[in-house]
């Protein structure tokens, strides 16, 4: 027993009127226990079983409270609550699988006012921007018939624990109400199939609903807040969401905010932990999320999926940044964060307690070592929190307490409830303005990334120019040397036949007439390439001219312009070689013949001019060839900049979906 206050002003508060009573019940009792209750109750705020029949235990309670009196239950996993059916305390509030009833009744005397809405969530309207706009026409219809205070008026909420729509809810509530008030509550819980959940309220069910409940204490009263958990941040380490489902709590990818690249979620985190995507999950159990709003760090636990994505028990969205906490002892931080909460406070007169069911399920070995003695609690296992916002496997308490001067009591919740309700009300415009920055940011990166490019582009264009020029030259000197070279070698085959007819030189002559068959095929070839030099020529002209307009065709043109230089260079150097051997023989069979000098020095001559065109198309080949050279990488990193350009573009739309 580690939570116990005995003094002479609790002993006074005992013997006074009672104003606050809880009580735990059995069906089978609740009409005849409710009758002999000693206080005229205006709120009843209770819990019941998801195994029974909520719509039935609220008539029963309605039927058997003959005051006005607003009832409002919440369907529940499992119940807390530290009371026998005699009212007598107990050590833990932990009910295991009980199919109570747990109910916290204040009477009149102890609240001045009260009100309470109910809001539609449309969580079967699966467009989130329609569902958003539906919500915000159900809190605007919201009415508070008196002047809430922060000092004394408790917002407390209860909604639809499987409706995923709470954070568009609670932003629309700060950004609406017109009464800045401490903001806690819980999702109703159900069958742990997830069938659904329920909220009764003054005799009606409500399903896929929430109900928001302010509630203003008379000056004698006052409340304060606690919010428990067993995790420690660890140093700095982060990591922002960048594609993510609302619909279906998804987290796909995470976004490095120094590189602005994404990267798979569950492999980012197996990148940190060193570990396998088997190993993952045992690694991460002593492990959570958390988002760090102020300096509050509000857990937002997350599960890993088989296909290496995460699902979120909270609402997420890209631009959210999650701390990583690490597990602590259980029984020691409840202690630790009860004790530093009770400090110079009186005896409560009882509490509320919204307790994760997920911190439930993962503690079960220490929830009997839980000893609250000395106050009644009545609560549930929520799905999912609010303190502030919407969180998860955390305990949010509310106290409640008599004071003899409410000046002299100092609830810690006052103490930074401004910077706390900023913090929580602009958390919602925060995520949107880190949107933003990282957009302005990537578009920068963009923009950089463009000038370079078109720097490049330029410098391409003015090459591609020149090659232009070079190509055209080349292809009038290849058609030129086509229709002369014809000429020439019907020239040499005439003569040389008339040669081994005088001579008799068939052996010299054959050998020339191959050389002469070897010209006409490379002949043939360097009309192909003429062809596709002047198609070629073509090209790089219309891609000069695209170029500045961020073309990219003058990669495919470069590449094969470089081909066909390689190849002209290959085909005229082997029409160099046999011109030579052609020359050779000629001259062999001169020494040999009684030709005249005359048709032996024009072909000579002719044979010089073709070697000497020849030479002239090859170093222009070559110059090409090394113009194209110095240029070999850019295709190639003006294809990674593009598809560099493509990956931020991704980033902004995955950034910007909702």
């Amino acid at each position: 027993m580690f939570f116990n206050f005995k003094n002479k002003s609790s002993t006074k508060k005992e013997e006074s009127k009672k104003v606050l009573e809880a009580l735990y019940l059995q069906e089978n009792e609740l009409e005849e226990k409710l009758k002999k209750i000693n206080i005229k109750p205006k709120l009843i705020i209770g819990f019941v079983s998801y195994q029974l029949n909520l719509a039935i235990i609220g008539n029963k309670i309605q039927n058997s409270i003959n005051e006005q009196c607003d009832i409002i239950l919440s369907s529940a996993t499992d119940l807390l609550c530290n009371l026998d059916s005699n009212s007598n305390i107990e050590n833990s509030p932990y009910k295991q699988n009980i199919q109570g009833i747990s109910l916290m009744l204040f009477s009149e005397d102890m609240v001045e006012n009260l009100c309470a809405n109910k809001i539609k969530l449309f969580s079967n309207i699966k467009d989130y921007t329609e569902r958003k706009k539906l919500i915000e026409k159900e809190v605007l219809s919201i009415n508070i018939p008196f002047e809430a205070h922060c000092t004394n008026t408790l917002h407390y909420l209860i909604y639809d624990g499987l409706s995923q729509s709470e954070s568009s809810l609670l932003e629309l509530l700060y950004k609406h109400n017109p009464y800045p008030c401490a903001l806690v509550g819980g999702g109703s819980s159900g069958n742990m199939d997830f069938s659904g959940t329920f909220i009764f309220y003054n005799g009606e069910i409500l399903k896929n609903q929430a109900l928001s409940i302010h509630v203003q204490f008379k000056p004698k009263y006052r409340f304060d807040l606690m919010k428990s958990q067993n995790f420690n941040p660890q140093s700095n380490i982060t990591f922002t969401i960048l594609d993510a489902s609302l619909y279906d709590r998804t987290v796909r990818e995470f976004i490095d905010k120094k590189t602005f690249q994404s990267i798979n979620a569950v492999e980012a985190l197996c990148n940190y932990f060193n570990c396998t995507f088997e190993e993952l999950k045992n690694k991460m159990q002593e492990y959570t999320f958390a988002l760090k709003i102020g300096e509050d760090y509000l857990i937002s636990p997350m599960e890993i999926n088989p296909d290496k994505t995460l699902f979120s028990y909270c609402d997420i969205e890209s631009a959210q940044e999650l701390s990583l906490l690490k597990k602590t002892n259980f029984i020691e931080a409840i202690k630790k964060d009860y004790e530093k909460f009770s400090l110079n406070k009186p005896k409560p007169l009882g509490a509320i307690f919204n307790d994760c069911i997920l911190r439930r399920l993962h503690n079960k070995e220490y929830l009997n070592q839980i000893h609250f003695n000395d106050f009644p609690i009545v609560g549930f296992s929520s799905f999912g929190e609010i303190y502030g916002v919407g969180i998860a496997k955390s305990l949010v308490a509310i106290f409640f307490y008599e004071v003899e001067n409410f000046n002299d009591f100092k609830p810690r919740y006052l103490k930074t409830f401004i910077q706390k309700y900023s913090d929580f009300k602009y958390y919602y415009l925060n995520i949107r303005a880190q949107k933003l920055e990282m957009t302005n940011e990537i578009n920068k990166i963009i923009l950089n990334q463009l000038k370079q490019n078109t720097s490049e582009i330029d410098k391409n264009t003015s090459i591609f120019k020149e090659i232009f020029e070079e190509l055209e030259n080349i292809r009038r000197s290849l058609t030129t040397i086509s229709e002369s070279f014809t000429n020439f070698t019907n020239y040499l085959e005439y003569n040389l036949y008339q040669s081994e007819e005088k001579m008799n030189l068939e052996k010299e002559v054959q050998s020339s007439l191959k050389n002469i068959d070897q010209l006409n095929s490379i002949l043939d070839l360097i009309s192909g390439i003429a062809e596709q030099t002047s198609l070629l020529s073509l090209n790089a002209g219309i891609e000069a001219a695209r170029a500045g307009k961020l073309g990219r065709g003058f990669a495919v043109v470069a590449d094969e312009v470089r081909k066909l230089s390689e190849n002209t260079q290959m085909g005229l150097g082997e029409m160099e070689g046999a011109i030579k051997l052609v020359i050779q023989t000629i001259q062999s069979i001169a020494k040999s013949s009684n030709s005249s000098t005359q048709e032996m020095n024009f072909i000579r001559d002719k044979s010089n001019e073709f070697s000497k065109i020849i030479s002239n198309l090859i170093n222009s080949g070559k110059e090409i060839s090394d113009k194209l050279e110095q240029r070999s990488n850019v295709s190639e990193d003006f294809e990674k900049n593009v598809n560099q350009l493509k990956c931020y573009e991704d980033v902004l739309a995955k950034l910007n979906q909702y």
